[in-house]
C-alpha cells in the first residue's frame, strides 16, 4: 500500500466529509422545509473554505512532507476540483459533483501522466429519494487501461416500503 494511494484516499476523505456530515439523515418533512429555508439564506453570504492545504508526517524527529493540495469549490462550498502533488511529485486530479443537497454524486480520479491527464479510479453515488441523506447504490472503479472494473468500494442498500410508503426493511 503505496504512500500516494494513502494520500488519495486522506484527500477524499477530506472532502466528502463536509457533505456527509451537513446532512442529517432522517428529518421530518416540516424540519426538512424549515431546513430548506434556512439554507437559501445561508448561500447567499460567502463560504470560507481553505484554498490549498499540507499534509505532514512526524517521524524521527522531524517533519516530513507527505503532499500538498489546491482546492476549487462551487457556490455551496463543495470542493470540485481537487489538485494534489505527494512527496514523490505524483500529481493527481480529483473532479467531484454534487446533487442540490450537497452530497457527492461522482468523484473522478485523474492522473497526470507525462503532462497528460490519464483515469485512474471514479466513484458513484445515488440516494433514496425519500431520506436523501441514505445513500443507496455507492460504486467504485478502477481504471484498467481500457475500461472502468468494480473494485472493492461497490455496495448496495436497498429499502423496502409498504404502500403507505413507510419503511418495512
Amino acid at each position: 500500500f503505496s504512500m500516494k494511494k494513502l494520500y488519495i484516499i486522506l484527500l477524499a476523505a477530506l472532502v466528502c466529509e463536509g457533505a456527509v456530515a451537513a446532512n442529517h439523515r432522517f428529518t421530518s418533512r416540516k424540519a426538512a422545509k424549515a431546513k430548506t429555508a434556512l439554507v437559501k439564506k445561508a448561500a447567499k453570504a460567502p463560504v470560507w473554505r481553505p484554498a490549498t492545504q499540507e499534509d505532514y508526517e512526524y517521524a524521527d524527529g522531524e517533519w516530513s512532507l507527505l503532499g500538498s493540495a489546491t482546492m476549487t469549490y462551487d457556490a455551496a462550498g463543495n470542493a470540485i476540483v481537487v489538485l494534489a502533488e505527494d512527496a514523490e511529485g505524483s500529481v493527481t486530479r480529483q473532479e467531484s459533483t454534487f446533487d442540490a443537497n450537497n452530497r457527492p454524486t461522482s468523484i473522478l480520479t485523474l492522473e497526470n501522466v507525462d503532462e497528460i491527464w490519464a483515469n485512474s479510479a471514479k466513484r458513484t453515488y445515488k440516494y433514496d429519494t425519500v431520506l436523501p441523506g441514505f445513500c443507496v447504490e455507492r460504486m467504485g472503479y478502477d481504471w484498467n487501461g481500457a475500461e472502468w472494473a468494480e473494485n472493492y468500494l461497490c455496495e448496495t442498500n436497498e429499502i423496502t416500503r409498504n404502500a403507505d410508503g413507510k419503511i418495512t426493511r
